[in-house]
């Protein structure tokens, strides 16, 4: 297929940037010839990642089955643009670039991604040269800036004509609530994160990328404090500001020092002047500039070699105001094996939330907003670098138990071929099908025939699907080596057990020992449950959940 994809690119940090460029990527892998028509060369330097040579190469890749991608910067010089009052005139040179890309290069599919400027772009585009065209919106455009009434006119009528819409959940009810045919929605939206974030990344050099960035006349004021030469390094990646948790984490830091504990903080991020100015002033009045290093953002694809460079990573969202945002960054982290230190309103949001367990495989911080409490915690997980390995270990299972169930970037080579093809019927089935890509938090009962020869998976009684997953979805399955285990209140998870006539042992590993409190004594499902509950000061069930997940993680198992 050749299909042209308007949006932002990198350089522009963010997630819509990072989902566009691996979007292409992955279908050119597929052999499929990917124009990508962006204006990401306008972006303002606190938004704009620090590229090197090797860097702006990655910008466009071709394969030996045909596949590619091509980028189209949508430039012009100043005295082409030249009219007052002085505009941009994004839409109208993304558009325009974009019609010249179909004409020259064939193109049989226009995708948008992000309102603006992109799908107002991609639907002049498309009325222009009468191709079909997709739309998917972020979170801050459908959430914000197509709250204001007179943009939002512009924007449902793009999405009017639009021929399919990739949104889900409340913002597709909202949508169709307007009078836009359910039809027209595909909701199988889900991305894998890249294999490149894993627990083998290697380590960047963060103080040598500090200074190739304090050499750049570009970047040279987006590098500001340092690091202390020894000790763990907590870091950061992301925008900047009240509501990212940045300046709690500032004065949390702040009390962890006054501690004596010996730690560096390394963020990756910016933001607008007026709060990158506050968080150097903070950094200064708290006095952590020996402690505290800002860089400027690294391309997606170096991202894990910062994960792996952290003792831990911190991600502290909080009180967003649009609530079906779910950022990928703690997955991202989770796949590099690296503790996650999240705020709980992220961590709801994530797909896989049922199997996120503090203290287990993150480290959930309930209320960001306290520093305090945020430095409690931090300090602890310091303390003991045994047991913050372990939680890393258990998250890193997570990851793969999860990203496993993902089907991209075949979820959306369907998509594309369907609206190529022109197959009503085959494209009303893919676009009216429910969310089939959701993890394992909704897909994980499917227990086909071959996941479970391959994982010699065995079922759980049906009778426990509804307490361990807050709803009857089905099946579970539990890995064992004999069908005789059966899972309930009284299975035993440590020490000897008889169990289907048989007698087995249950192997743990030393982090899940040390953080279950599992002894030589034996302990039963309901004994662990009542110790977590008292523990983590979670619920009984949701402590269950807890300990079946770990039987799911193959955390916990069974050996004769």
């Amino acid at each position: 297929m050749r299909i042209c994809l308007i949006g932002k690119y990198p350089p522009i940090q963010g997630g819509v940037s990072m989902h566009t460029y691996w979007y292409a990527r992955a279908l050119a892998e597929r052999g499929h010839q990917c124009h990508v028509v962006t204006n990401a060369r306008d972006v303002e330097t606190n938004f704009r990642l620090f590229m090197q040579e090797e860097d702006w190469a990655r910008c466009e890749c071709s394969f030996e089955n045909g596949g590619h991608v091509r980028v189209h910067w949508a430039e012009m010089t100043q005295r082409e643009s030249l009219h007052i009052p002085q505009t941009s005139m994004a839409v109208t040179r993304l558009a325009g670039n974009a019609i010249s890309v179909v004409e020259e290069f064939d193109i049989q599919c226009l995708f948008s991604y992000y309102f603006e400027p992109y799908s107002v772009a991609g639907w002049i585009a498309s009325k222009v040269t009468s191709l079909p065209h997709i739309i998917k919106h972020a979170g801050s455009d459908i959430g914000r800036i197509a709250k204001v009434p007179i943009t939002r006119k512009v924007y449902m009528a793009a999405l009017r004509e639009a021929d399919v819409i990739v949104s889900r959940g409340q913002v597709k009810s909202e949508l169709e609530n307007e009078g836009i045919d359910n039809k027209r929605f595909w909701t199988r939206d889900s991305f894998k994160v890249p294999a490149i974030f894993c627990s083998t990344a290697p380590a960047l050099d963060v103080i040598e990328l500090s200074e190739q960035a304090r050499r750049s006349t570009e970047y040279s004021d987006r590098v500001f404090g340092s690091l202390l030469s020894a000790g763990p390094i907590i870091g950061a990646y992301g925008k900047l500001g009240e509501r990212k948790g940045t300046f709690s984490l500032l004065e949390s830091a702040a009390l962890l020092r006054s501690q004596g504990i010996d730690f560096s903080i390394a963020v990756l991020g910016s933001s607008f002047m007026d709060r990158d100015q506050r968080f150097r002033g903070l950094i200064s009045e708290l006095g952590l500039s020996d402690r505290v290093l800002q860089l400027p953002f690294i391309p997606h694809w170096r991202v894990p070699e910062f994960i792996r460079t952290c003792r831990c990573v911190v991600f502290l969202e909080n009180n967003f105001p649009i609530k079906h945002h779910a950022p990928t960054i703690p997955r991202e982290v989770l796949a590099c094996g690296i503790p996650l230190v999240c705020s709980e309103e992220v961590l709801v949001r994530q797909p896989f939330s049922r199997l996120l367990v503090d203290n287990v495989n993150c480290i959930s911080i309930a209320n960001v907003t306290d520093a305090a409490e945020l430095a409690k915690r931090l300090a602890e997980a310091l303390a003991d670098a045994p047991r913050l390995t372990a939680i890393g270990v258990a998250g890193r299972r997570v990851s793969e138990l999860h990203e496993s169930q993902i089907d991209f970037p075949g979820n959306y080579e369907s998509l594309f071929q369907g609206v190529v093809e022109g197959d009503d019927k085959r494209r009303g089935k893919s676009i009216g099908s429910g969310d089939s890509s959701t993890g394992p938090a909704d897909d994980l009962a499917a227990g086909t025939a071959e996941s479970v020869a391959r994982h010699r998976l065995y079922r759980c009684p049906e009778r426990y699907a509804s307490i361990v997953r807050g709803g009857n979805l089905g099946p579970l399955w539990i890995p064992c080596i004999d069908t005789g285990i059966e899972w309930d209140d009284n299975t035993i998870v440590s020490g000897i057990a008889s169990s289907g006539g048989g007698r087995f042992r249950v192997q743990v590993s030393n982090g899940i020992r040390d953080i279950l409190g599992l002894v030589d004594g034996k302990r039963s499902v309901s004994e662990i449950c009542d110790l977590l509950s008292e523990r983590t000061k979670h619920t009984s069930d949701r402590v269950r959940n807890a300990i079946h997940d770990l039987f799911l993680e193959g955390l916990i198992k069974f050996i004769v």
